[in-house]
């Protein structure tokens, strides 16, 4: 019997999908998790095991009636079913002009520079960008996240912000819960478009093609996003996923969304790439102007529909994040030197020494003398340079090591 199946005949009252993953030690492996949704999925689709309107899972009793049982059972497991639904919360798009922030300098120079701002500028302008690999699954909807619908277009156009409100209620009370956790120092999310629907391993897969990054604030009770950049990266968990079902080699797919620059792709340019490479993928007019308002699990392809995602450590600047916060607790006093235009000193130098003949016989010679100090990206030159040579009357290693005696027969 299946452990899982094992778990829930245990507990009558019934348990949530978190609760499970967690029993059966699945909680923290992203492969033991999509395997033990798939063995849910698939008690459920058995008839096994039901989902409540709680959202916890409970073994199905046997009735007498199986015949109406085994039914219904069908009819709630049919394609296209509200179980298998993700609908979508509604939003209002519309667009605004860029307003262009301006600094007052002092007229210090270098010497007003402070290096641990500068770092916090920068550490905060990687985190602004949230962008990463990102694939989620159908339970997972309404708590990392959310599916919105609404009239765009959600690109912005050139000088001009793309708002979208969206009412609060509207949104899972657990990704609010989210939010209000990250409010004040993560007030970014990204914003996926178009969402592929897939399948692995029999689990339902949910992947954005692309994405934006958008900053997040709560004005009473909607919630507002502002994607200030027509900027779209590609998300690489889609593109190992596109290349399996189409044929393509998975580095030249990714290679093809690449821009010279490093940057990400317009969003006219990404959508027209995106028709050309997986056209077969594709399940209606990609425009991003009259957004899905339900997306079905059941039914693989890529759709017209947007999504918000919660950061996680998958982000492609999270690891740079990190480095500055190392960097930010070192002792920061060279870079003060550096900016104030002072000479930057190595904190030590190797002592090398060397053993030398002369007159009075063997001695030692100090290469690099302790006393000595070397600026950075100047060479070291000794102010005593020292001349190898062999000593005068010695013989080379090699005319010392002589010939190499003959063997002989022994004489009987």
């Amino acid at each position: 019997m299946s452990l899982i199946l094992k778990m829930i005949q245990a507990f009558p009252r019934g348990r949530s999908t978190e609760e499970l993953l967690v029993l059966v030690g699945a909680s923290f492996s992203h492969d033991k998790r999509l395997a033990a949704i798939g063995e849910l999925d698939s008690l459920f689709r058995d008839g096994l095991i039901d989902k409540g309107s709680d959202g916890r899972w409970r073994a199905k009793t046997k009735g007498l009636n199986r015949g109406e049982e085994r039914g219904s059972d069908l009819r709630a497991r049919s394609p296209g079913s509200s179980g298998d639904i993700i609908h979508a919360a509604s939003a209002a798009f519309h667009s605004e002009p860029i307003v262009t922030e301006t600094f007052e300098t002092d007229g210090e120079g270098p010497l007003g520079i402070e290096p641990q701002a500068l770092l916090r500028y920068w550490r905060s302008a990687l985190r602004a960008d949230p962008r990463g690999a990102t694939t989620h699954v159908f339970d997972k909807h309404g708590i990392e996240w959310s599916l919105i619908s609404g009239r765009g277009p959600i690109a912005p156009d050139d000088g001009r912000a793309s708002v979208i409100s969206i009412d609060l209620d509207a949104i899972n009370p657990a990704f609010r819960e989210a939010l209000v956790r990250r409010e004040g120092h993560e007030n970014a999310l990204a914003v996926g478009w178009p969402i592929a629907v897939g399948r692995r391993g029999g689990v339902p897969l949910f992947q954005p093609v692309g994405m934006f990054a958008a900053a997040w604030s709560r004005e009473g009770e909607r919630l507002v996003l502002t994607v200030d950049a027509d900027d779209v990266l590609v998300n690489p968990d889609w593109v190992k996923s596109a290349a399996r079902a189409s044929g393509w080699n998975r580095n030249d797919l990714a290679e093809l969304f690449f821009a010279d620059d490093g940057l990400g792709l317009c969003a006219a340019d990404f959508v027209e790439k995106v028709r050309v490479a997986v056209a077969s993928q594709l399940r209606g007019r990609i425009v991003g102007e009259d957004l899905s308002t339900q997306l079905d699990a059941s039914a693989q392809g890529i759709y017209d529909a947007a999504a918000i995602f919660l950061p996680t450590d998958s982000s492609f600047t999270a690891g740079a994040a990190r480095d500055l916060d190392v960097i930010a607790t070192w002792p920061l006093a060279a870079a003060h030197r550096a900016g104030s235009g002072a000479p930057i000193f190595f904190d030590f130098l190797p002592r090398l020494s060397t053993i030398v003949f002369g007159s009075g016989g063997a001695m030692n010679f100090d290469l690099i003398r302790q006393e000595e100090t070397l600026e950075a990206g100047r060479t070291y030159r000794s102010p005593e340079p020292a001349t190898f040579a062999i000593p005068g009357g010695r013989k080379t290693s090699r005319s010392t090591c002589g010939k190499r005696p003959r063997l002989g027969r022994a004489r009987r």
